[in-house]
């Protein structure tokens, strides 16, 4: 597997191996997951943070000089960087629907609270990942 793979690929298995192992954790270990409005209102608040971070960054990548703009598309990771925000922007949103999906979700369907931090697992990896390539292509800016 390839750098490029890795770094496409990696948020993607991280929230799947975080909620296929919370998962198992509940059956195996009977771990309860977290559950309750005061849970629930602080996932919602946090992907609701994440959101507006991705759509902030996205509007100031678009609100960049010509120059900027063209010297970013020369670096070829323009389309790479595109494709990240996006899934991190949609990570978070869909992260926000289930959670809000879950306030009305008895609690006996425990499975979309590891759904939820599969999710959140995603999300935060999917960011990270946006921040250290946009990091990396400041610190080659001449």
């Amino acid at each position: 597997m390839t750098e490029l793979q890795r770094e496409r690929f990696y948020p993607w298995m991280c929230g799947i191996v975080c909620t296929g192992g919370l998962l198992i954790a509940h059956y195996a270990l009977d771990m309860k997951m977290p559950s309750g409005d005061g849970y629930k209102s602080a996932l919602l608040t946090l992907g609701g943070i994440f959101s507006g971070f991705m759509a902030t960054l996205n509007a100031l990548l678009f609100s960049m000089s010509n120059e900027s703009f063209t010297r970013l598309r020369e670096s070829e990771y323009l389309k790479d960087l595109l494709v990240y925000l996006n899934e991190a922007l949609w990570s978070s949103l869909v992260l926000c629907f289930f959670t809000w999906i879950a306030f009305w979700v008895p609690e006996k369907y425990w499975q979309l609270e590891a759904l939820l931090g599969g999710l959140t697992v995603f999300s935060i990896v999917a960011i990270f990942r946006v921040s250290r390539v946009a990091t990396s292509l400041l610190a080659t800016r001449n």
